[in-house]
């Protein structure tokens, strides 16, 4: 049976459909009522033959709802439900208002511009984080909703790069294409009917016929490639999409995607990375800049031949009005050389931030030494917080996406500080999307986590910590229930746990167990609900162990790698500067930047150091001279240096008692040991 003699049923399950929307290669898509939900949805239905049941085209078509549902973000479509009606395979979908970017004027405003581009770069950057590539980024793939939001569609090629041994589709043995031949002729007659039907039955009944479904099977892929209004077209062999019953899935060799935004490689029929994502998005990007996209041709063979021979011309030369910064990222990300691109989305993202001026609210500057010493960075301290503003916007973007997102590094690198000084404020001012307001709710472990945790969120849920505790005992998803139930429309909570491995290094292996347990009923994707923690890299392997957490940590994780000389630099001169100070030489920040940058756990010793250097700083010429650092015994030798100072100042009696008391705030593993005041 054809896609044209089938028609869904007008009701199924909890769906009513309300009209067709668009016909696919594969696929119908309606627009339905969720009558339970009472909201408008799509459904998008398999094109199978009833008669002859194709298990590879149902298995693609599950590729596809495998891959949007892990994929949770703004700018990316949300799937809802995968099902079957009447033998056929339906996936139901978010329903979006607005138009898709091939029907939106050219070119483009910059602004709007860039606002387009940031959002798709969100959007794939959260694919590629889930081991997602798209295949087919072009303009009739992304939608321009009514609220302005730019949201990416049709993951009908994804491939997942991280898929289990046994499960990766992309690696079947190759099989010609299905072809037909268009003349001039044909081509005008067909553009004059204005006929678009699907490309899936687009095959004669013996080879080289061309049936009427086939032609307008052609146009539909001429239409693609931009070749209808050219004048002394001849006759040509154009690839069609593959049918279900022709070809298998993804295979070895075989060229997918739309002709005007396929990276080079691709034509080469290598295989599909990360970058050649890159490459569709930034000639996505081209195309609304300019009018076109980056490489036009009267045929198919021309234009492979002028992708893979010829660089695209650099967009202002092109648009002279782009912005300059914008067209730069835009050409990198056309590159022929895919080494030259953007390794992945997740780095064109932070590329385009890079880009986003520095607005909000004026930040305080506190009072006293703008240096933290051995102290992390505090919300309070947020205008003295330099070198990790990428790193900030990183962990923002995946809390936009992600229910859980743990920061992890080496002792000392300062992954307190990066949440507590560079991403919660941020949080709280709405940075998280303009849809919730965020609150936060912040605790540290110790030796009772679920103590700390219920205190931390009882006034989020206006429960007493006694009766939330007991709850808690025998129900570990009850608090989650209770948030969820507890989020008012509109509003949002980030539970934020620091130094995550104080669950395996001072409580007890029950207690631990309990509180991971709630730990992933908070992070379990409820709307409004994040989960934000740190943890010290080398305790990994002991936390996944705990009961639920392995799978879920892993993929939750976020390295923070050591600050850049850059950063270090900004770490350096930028709290001295918000407080009017220099330093005497650009040779003296030269020599505190190699001395951080060449010591184990460098940051806490030069915040040490900078903090001692603030005291010694010259007053009246409001600088940091060489003298001070050279009294001071350098980065490595201030604190070493302060500390056999403090002790000698001691009676020898205070001094045993104070190495005592030193020893007992350390655990055995190196790590922080808590201890009361009583203690």
């Amino acid at each position: 049976m054809t896609k044209g003699l089938w028609a869904p049923p007008p009701e199924f399950d909890e769906y009513r459909l309300v009209r067709p929307l668009s016909g696919g290669a594969m696929s119908l898509v309606y627009l339905a009522q969720d009558t339970l939900l009472e909201r408008p949805v799509a459904v998008k239905f398999l094109d199978e033959d009833d008669r002859e049941p194709d298990a590879i085209a149902r298995e693609r078509f599950l590729v596809e709802a495998r891959a949007i549902a892990r994929l949770q973000h703004p700018n990316v479509v949300a799937v809802y439900r995968v099902g079957n009606v009447e033998g056929r395979s339906f996936l139901v979908s978010e329903y979006v208002r607005g138009r898709t970017l091939d029907r939106i004027e050219r070119p483009v405003a910059p602004e709007r511009l860039f606002e387009i581009a940031l959002g798709l770069a969100r959007g794939l950057a959260a694919a590629h984080r889930h081991g997602v590539l798209h295949r087919d980024i072009k303009p009739g793939n992304a939608i321009l909703a009514e609220d302005g939001q730019v949201k990416l569609l049709d993951f009908g090629i994804a491939k997942l790069l991280d898929a289990p041994a046994g499960e990766d589709l992309g690696e079947a043995s190759p099989v010609p294409q299905p072809t037909v031949r268009l003349s001039p002729g044909e081509v005008e007659q067909l553009s004059d009917s204005g006929k678009v039907l699907d490309l899936a039955h687009a095959r004669g009944p013996r080879p080289g016929a061309m049936t009427a479904v086939a032609q307008a099977a052609a146009l539909t892929q001429a239409q693609e490639l931009g070749i209808l209004r050219t004048e002394g077209l001849e006759a040509q062999t154009i690839p069609l999409r593959a049918s279900p019953r022709t070809l298998s899935l993804t295979r070895k060799g075989m060229i997918l995607g739309t002709p005007l935004y396929m990276a080079p490689e691709v034509w080469r029929g290598e295989q599909a990375t990360y970058r050649a994502d890159v490459y569709a998005l930034g000639a996505l990007v081209y195309a609304l800049a300019t009018g076109q996209p980056p490489h036009v041709a009267s045929n198919i063979k021309e234009l492979r031949r002028t992708v893979l021979d010829n660089d695209a011309r650099p967009l202002t030369s092109v648009s002279p009005g782009a912005e300059p910064r914008l067209a730069a990222i835009v050409d990198r990300c056309l590159r022929r050389d895919p080494a030259q691109r953007f390794a992945s989305a997740e780095e064109l993202r932070a590329a385009l931030e890079e880009l986003i001026p520095e607005t909000g609210p004026i930040i305080a500057i506190p009072e006293g030494n703008p240096y933290r010493g051995l102290s992390a960075f505090q919300a309070e301290h947020r205008g003295l917080f330099f070198g990790r503003g990428s790193e900030v916007r990183s962990v923002i973007e995946r809390l936009r996406a992600e229910p859980l997102v743990v920061v992890v590094g080496d002792s000392g690198v300062g992954k307190s500080s990066l949440c507590r000084a560079g991403v919660l404020p941020r949080v709280r001012e709405g940075e998280l999307g303009p849809t919730r307001r965020w609150a936060t709710a912040e605790l540290v472990p110790g030796r009772w986590p679920l103590a700390a945790l219920v205190a931390a969120i009882a006034p989020h849920v206006g429960l007493d910590e006694e009766v939330l505790a007991s709850e808690l005992v025998v129900d570990p998803g009850h608090v989650a229930r209770i948030l969820r139930r507890r989020q008012a429309e509109g509003v949002g909570l980030v539970v934020f746990v620091d130094q995550l491995e104080e669950l395996v290094t001072l409580s007890t292996h029950d207690e631990a167990t309990r509180f991971s347990q709630v730990l992933l009923r908070l992070a379990s994707g409820t709307p409004g609900l994040r989960v934000l923690a740190t943890a010290r890299g080398d305790f990994l392997t002991r936390l996944s162990a705990l009961a639920g957490l392995g799978d879920e940590l892993i993929r939750a994780c976020t390295v923070l790698r050591p600050l850049t000389e850059t950063g270090i630099r900004e770490a350096i001169v930028g709290p001295a500067r918000t407080k009017g100070v220099s330093f005497e030489s650009d040779a003296l920040v030269a020599r505190l930047v190699d001395a951080t940058a060449r010591t184990d756990g460098g940051l806490p010793l030069l915040q040490f150091a900078l903090a001692e250097l603030w005291e010694a700083r010259d007053r009246a010429g409001r600088s940091i001279p060489l003298a001070a650092l050279e009294a001071i015994g350098g980065v490595e030798g201030a604190l070493a240096r302060h500390a056999d100072g403090v002790l000698r100042t001691l009676p020898p009696a205070e001094r045993a008692a104070a190495r005592r008391v030193l020893l007992g705030l350390v655990t055995a593993e190196g790590t922080r040991a808590r201890r009361g005041a009583g203690e």
